[in-house]
């Protein structure tokens, strides 16, 4: 503010002189002498000391090193305008204090009517006059080209860091890569299934993979199979990440049942054949297959099953339901009757109308026993007898009738039978004695 006051005073003072007329000193000095006898000459001194006075200042700012004046001329609407900027001294530079309006220089505008001179004649705005950017303005403009920690820019007064110079480079030259987090998977699968998830290529070879189950599980790499235990909705979330981003995608699965495990068996006979029947419980199913020991196989719900021998079966069952989850079951079956040909183990074939024929009670049954071949035989292994036919029995006599068999005589048998239910032909085999 000092300066500005001592710049106005030498202003105002610069073209001032102190006119000098005899006739007006004069009549001062009559007054004087009139109306202050004894100090006229007191008044004369110092009246004369302010002339030396005002002279004395005048000749300090005369002496003074003007700063020269710097004048910019501006085109605008086919006008010229002079800008005349007053100098003043340039504060010190610091990011809390900043210059303030006052310590601003003035500018003074006059419109000229002269003809603008040619641009090559102008003196240019950027000379040696132009102000230096702050160093606030120039970290604003790095910020808008490379979003960086301001400690990675260097400052007037810290000095250039080579260091951070690379640092704010490579800041501005590096890429960012995108990563997805847009994976595939199967909108429903079936309870105990192994299912397979993974991650979309990503070009960033250091990206990070999170999953996150809502079954409670979760994984750090980029594929894994997982099984649900429970049937229900889930959601998987996958968040992929780099250095730059970070992207999530969930997907919602639906789990389905599989097939129960229900199965009913039950017994009964039919044509004097036992049977065991296995039914599958659940009405939720669309494809069952029954696969059995002996190669046999049924399609249907229910699966009905004559055994040959008393024993326990193993049945192998697959159940396919109408959400398309398959189940495979193991059936345990404990087989207390199995299938007999009702054979009798001896005859008396003596004519007497009693027990006179010999043919298993099965055989006779064409509704059960589709074919069958039966012989019987010595025990020294001569056929003795072959039928085909129920009607067919026989009698006690030897092939080709040279005699009937003796009392007490052994014999054995066997027979090929097919069964409805059964593909191939199954064999029984038994012994027969001859009484009378």
């Amino acid at each position: 503010m000092s300066q500005k006051f001592e710049k106005d005073i030498k202003k105002s003072l610069e073209n001032f002189e102190v006119p000098y007329e005899p006739q007006a000193w004069d009549a001062i000095s009559q007054k004087l002498d009139q109306n202050h006898k004894g100090f006229g000459s007191y008044s004369i001194v110092l009246g004369l000391l302010s002339v030396f006075l005002a002279a004395g200042v005048w000749f300090y700012f005369a002496n003074q090193e003007e700063a020269p004046e710097k004048k910019i001329i501006v085109k605008s609407n086919n006008k010229a305008f002079t800008y005349t900027v007053l100098p003043s001294e340039k504060p010190a530079l610091s990011f809390e204090n900043t210059p303030q309006a006052e310590s601003l220089p003035s500018v003074e505008i006059k419109e000229s009517k002269d003809k603008p001179q040619e641009r090559r004649q102008e003196p240019s705005i950027q000379e040696s006059n132009k102000q230096e950017p702050s160093e606030q303005e120039q970290i604003q403009s790095h910020k808008s080209t490379v979003s960086a920690p301001s400690t990675l820019l260097p400052s007037k007064a810290q000095g250039s860091n080579p260091s951070q110079d690379q640092s704010l480079a490579r800041l501005k030259r590096e890429k960012v890569i995108d990563v997805s987090a847009d994976f595939f998977a199967q909108s429903s699968v079936c309870q105990g299934v192994e299912v397979e998830f993974g991650a979309p290529k990503n070009l960033d070879e250091k990206a990070t993979y999170a999953w996150k189950i809502s079954d409670g599980t979760s994984y750090k790499i980029e594929r894994f199979t997982h099984v649900f235990q429970t049937p229900g909705t889930y959601s998987v979330e996958l968040t992929v990440s780099n250095k730059h981003l970070a992207k999530t995608h969930t997907r919602q699965i639906r789990v389905y049942p599989i097939p129960s495990k229900d199965i009913e068996v039950d017994f009964f006979e039919k044509d004097k054949l036992p049977v065991y029947q296995l039914n599958y419980a659940s009405d939720d199913v669309s494809r069952i297959l029954w696969q059995f020991e002996d190669g046999t196989s049924a399609t249907t719900k229910t699966a009905q099953k004559s055994f040959l021998k008393a024993k326990d079966y193993q049945i192998e069952i697959l159940v396919e339901n109408k959400q398309g989850c398959q189940r495979q079951l193991t059936q345990t079956l404990q087989v207390e009757y199995p299938i007999t040909l009702l054979s009798a183990n001896a005859f008396s074939p003596n004519s007497d109308g009693v027990n006179d024929f010999w043919l298993p009670e099965l055989l006779k049954n064409t509704q059960v026993a589709k074919g069958f071949t039966v012989e019987v035989y010595t025990k020294s292994r001569s056929l003795v007898f072959r039928s085909n036919h129920p009607d067919q029995q026989w009698d006690g006599s030897l092939l080709n009738n040279t005699r009937k068999a003796s009392v007490g005589e052994t014999f054995m048998w066997q027979a090929n039978v097919q069964f409805g239910s059964f593909e191939k032909p199954v064999r029984f085999t038994g012994s027969l004695i001859i009484t009378n």
